[in-house]
């Protein structure tokens, strides 16, 4: 098996950060009212396996692996499907769920538009 390192691709700083204090803390240090910065849990249910490697493969062929070698590809997507049903294993009738969140946020700042 091929170890595949994303992290290469992937900033760790830019995926793990989302906690929606982290975010409003920062929106707030340069001038923006908060009206709100809440976390939402989306949440996917994919019927069979064709459903999940379907979208998948979407994810996958749009972002982080431009520049894998043809020859690996139908390994590595064979990697993250084995990846994924370790990490979120399958529901008692037998469906595939993955959750992930997002952060909301309303925000507004005064700017002085300066008209020419």
């Amino acid at each position: 098996m091929v170890q595949w390192n994303l992290l290469k691709v992937i900033n760790e700083d830019q995926v793990f950060k989302c906690a929606p204090d982290y975010y409003g803390d920062l929106l707030a240090e340069v001038g923006f009212k908060i009206h709100f910065c809440d976390q939402q849990i989306v949440e996917y249910v994919f019927y069979d396996d064709e459903e999940y490697r379907t979208f998948s493969e979407d994810v996958w062929a749009n972002s982080f692996i431009a520049g894998l070698p043809p020859e690996l590809y139908d390994e590595f997507m064979e990697d993250t499907f084995s990846t994924f049903l370790r990490l979120h294993p399958r529901s008692k009738d037998g469906h595939l769920g993955y959750r992930y969140y997002t952060i909301k946020a309303l925000v507004e700042k005064d700017v002085d538009w300066e008209v020419t």
